[in-house]
């Protein structure tokens, strides 16, 4: 972020050429803004910074980095700020061709995905606190992401929170393809569609290539690629009436990172739209006990 620059007057000094600050009217030689702030009070101070640097120097807030599901976009989370603490800094990421990227080419490799992301968040990361919060597909590509800024960046999220996504043992596909059928089948079970929807031309032009696009990334190995454990604390929320991932596999992350917590949520697969609100609660509850302490 390019300075503005902070008018300062020139003034009468036969020891030191001085200057005098306009906006808290103290004496400071020329060594540099840090020792000039120390003759100001905190006020003054916050405004230097602030004409220097905006607002966002002197934040506090912790960013929130979400990731869809498989097919999913931002929009998934589009009500979340409604119920986040205000400290939290809400960055809804879409992967390529999806959501506010629909103009970009789908990416077709999972690992290429995971890539993808890890750029938006590292391209973007500018506060040293930050969590990162996937669902289903999201949170195994939030996982691989966590990894990989641990592993090559040394740096983690304070908190990672994976939503209705088993384990990479468990979330392991040795299936070659998905078929249209076994898809629709799938999102009919769980009501993001109905059959008016499955054959609309809409649907079947526009929507159903990226979902069969993500889905079909997934039929692949997921277990032991990383040698070591995450080091973070994860918080790892199921659904009590999910029929798409079982609980065991939820349950299995342990092995996988150093310090986890499960909670339950009383609703089907996506409860991070039909339940924002609760895991919203979820989120706030974690940034100040484990955060913000």
């Amino acid at each position: 972020m390019k300075a503005n620059k902070v008018k300062i007057e020139k003034t009468n000094c036969k020891q030191t050429q001085q200057r005098q600050c306009t906006l808290c009217q103290s004496q400071a030689c020329e060594v540099g803004l840090r020792r000039h702030l120390k003759n100001c009070d905190f006020v003054s101070i916050v405004r230097v910074y602030k004409i220097l640097w905006g607002d966002n120097v002197m934040s506090d807030k912790i960013v929130l980095y979400t990731i869809p599901f498989a097919g999913g976009s931002s929009f998934s989370y589009s009500d979340w700020n409604k119920y986040l603490d205000r400290n939290i800094e809400l960055v809804n990421l879409d992967y390529s061709g999806h959501g506010k990227r629909m103009d970009e080419d789908l990416i077709n490799s999972f690992d290429e995905v995971v890539d993808d992301m890890l750029k938006l968040i590292i391209n973007h990361v500018d506060k040293s606190k930050f969590m990162i919060y996937g669902h289903s597909m999201g949170g195994m590509v939030a996982y691989y992401v966590s990894h990989i800024l641990q592993d090559n960046f040394h740096m983690n999220p304070n908190c990672l929170f994976i939503g209705g996504c088993p384990s990479p043992k468990f979330f392991s596909c040795d299936r070659k393809k998905y078929e249209r059928n076994m898809i629709i089948e799938q999102m009919l079970k769980d009501n993001r569609i109905d059959l008016e929807i499955a054959e609309s031309d809409e649907f079947n032009s526009i929507i159903y290539p990226i979902i069969e696009n993500d889905y079909n990334m997934l039929c692949r190995n997921f277990d032991g690629i990383f040698n070591e454990l995450l080091f973070n604390i994860t918080i790892c929320l199921g659904g009590l009436k999910d029929d798409t991932v079982d609980s065991l596999g939820i349950q299995d992350w342990n092995n996988y990172i150093s310090r986890v917590v499960y909670r339950l949520v009383d609703d089907a697969h996506y409860f991070n739209e039909s339940s924002s609100e609760v895991v919203c609660n979820i989120i706030n509850k974690t940034m100040r006990t484990e955060i913000m302490d």
